[in-house]
């Protein structure tokens, strides 16, 4: 395996990548600890910095109040045919970005996928935008 293979693209990382999640819905999600991420983490740990320098750590409350403001504004930033309970289609807002993402599985299902290299990968970036061309070009 060459190490370039294992570049990932930057602006993917930051701006997102789409994510079907079956046949009518998608999501824009970012990588997990990119660069907006991890500032976002931080300044959202700031309040309990010395408490956390003291040993005394935060509590899982906090812990997760941090993990889901983190996700709502770095993580998940966008989404196509999410449904509401009354079955029409939920616009993405913040607000309904952090119902949904106040749905433990779901949660996960976004950081799953946030977490996966390889969809932010150089190489896959570089592999769909050829084939994407050979495509365009050929029709």
């Amino acid at each position: 395996m060459k190490l370039s293979d294992m570049k990932t693209d930057l602006t993917r990382e930051v701006e997102g990548v789409w994510v079907p999640l079956d046949e009518n819905a998608s999501v824009l999600v970012a990588r997990f600890n990119n660069k907006k991420h991890a500032a976002a983490i931080e300044r959202l740990r700031a309040p309990y910095r010395a408490q956390i320098s003291t040993g005394r750590g935060i509590s899982d409350e906090v812990s997760n109040k941090i993990a889901l403001e983190s996700m709502l504004e770095a993580i998940l930033l966008d989404w196509k045919g999410i449904l509401g309970d009354d079955g029409k289609e939920l616009p993405f807002t913040k607000e309904n970005a952090r119902v949904a993402l106040e749905i433990k599985d779901f949660r996960d299902i976004i950081a799953g996928i946030a977490l996966q290299r390889e969809i932010f990968r150089k190489a896959e970036v570089e592999e769909a935008v050829k084939n994407s061309a050979t495509t365009s070009s050929g029709s």
